[in-house]
């Protein structure tokens, strides 16, 4: 299990975890954060992610063999957010998002399940 509690500004952060029993945690506090998350194959995926602040952009990719789940919050106070989420294959996935946008160009969100 990977936890990460961390208040930043302009953060980039790509993590890549290989085959069962993956689950990254993140509490991001800051502004122009991005997030790379891919998890890989053989199932027990999971994934929550937090990010307070404004404009970030967030790509999770699970990929194979079941039991995907992901859980995102994105709240911010200006600057828009884009997300990207694609779970991919042999059934079990799940998603939630919540997040406010208060940008007046709205946010992006993309979610793709399945193969």
């Amino acid at each position: 299990m990977k936890t990460f509690l961390i208040a930043l500004l302009f953060a980039s952060l790509a993590i890549s975890s290989a085959f069962a029993d993956n689950l990254v945690s993140f509490n991001l506090n800051g502004n122009y954060l991005s997030v790379d998350l891919t998890q890989k194959d053989s199932g027990s995926h999971s994934a929550y992610i937090t990010l307070y602040g404004n404009s970030h952009d967030v790509t999770v990719i699970q990929q194979n063999a079941g039991s995907h789940t992901a859980t995102i919050d994105l709240t911010n106070n200006g600057g828009a957010y884009n997300f990207s989420l694609n779970q991919i294959g042999s059934t079990n996935q799940t998603y939630s998002m919540t997040g406010s946008c208060a940008s007046v160009n709205g946010c992006g969100i993309t979610v793709t399940q399945g193969q």
